[in-house]
């Protein structure tokens, strides 16, 4: 490799799930499902989840 380059190699495939953070407490799925609408079919998605209750998981 030359010595002014750098590579980047993924270690592990690409996702389809995208993390939300710092969403209102109020958001439903209903509304996160509309906001992504847009960017592609939506298989999944997962509100409010975990210790910080104020993010979502949404897949593609």
């Amino acid at each position: 490799m030359p010595s002014g380059s750098t590579q980047f190699r993924y270690t592990q495939t690409p996702s389809k799930v995208l993390h939300l953070r710092n969403m209102p407490w109020e958001s439903t799925e209903e509304e996160l499902v509309e906001l992504c609408k847009p960017f592609g079919r939506v298989v999944n998605t997962m509100c409010n989840v975990g210790a910080n209750r104020n993010q979502a998981f949404v897949e593609f």
